[in-house]
């Protein structure tokens, strides 16, 4: 399935402190689909609003911590999300899976739209 790529173009806030998972520039888990390819789940259909789930697409970042030799137990690790970004008709869209959904949202209230 392909869908779009809609990203945070400000920090989000939640209680007053910034929201990391919401950060400028990251990608925003409520997607519209676009496309639908043939093995598709049958209840998914174009236009339809998805929650996409990061879990396949998060890759650990190993760094060493300042003067220490490479031992795994000195290695710090932090996670990106990578998800499969691809370009049709100069639109970013993502490339995703059935799977990767975690809910297809039937409608949004004034107080769970997004900013």
């Amino acid at each position: 399935m392909i869908t779009t790529a809609e990203k945070y173009d400000t920090f989000q806030m939640k209680d007053g402190i910034i929201d990391t998972s919401k950060a400028e520039g990251e990608i925003k888990e409520f997607q519209r689909i676009v496309a639908l390819g043939p093995n598709a789940y049958e209840a998914l259909n174009v236009g339809d609003i998805v929650m996409i789930n990061p879990r396949d697409y998060m890759v650990p970042i190993h760094s060493l911590r300042e003067g220490s030799v490479l031992e795994k137990d000195k290695d710090e690790v932090s996670y990106e999300v990578r998800f499969p970004v691809i370009d049709i008709d100069g639109q970013e869209c993502l490339f995703l899976y059935d799977r990767d959904l975690d809910l297809i949202v039937d409608e949004f209230g004034p107080e769970d739209e997004e900013e």
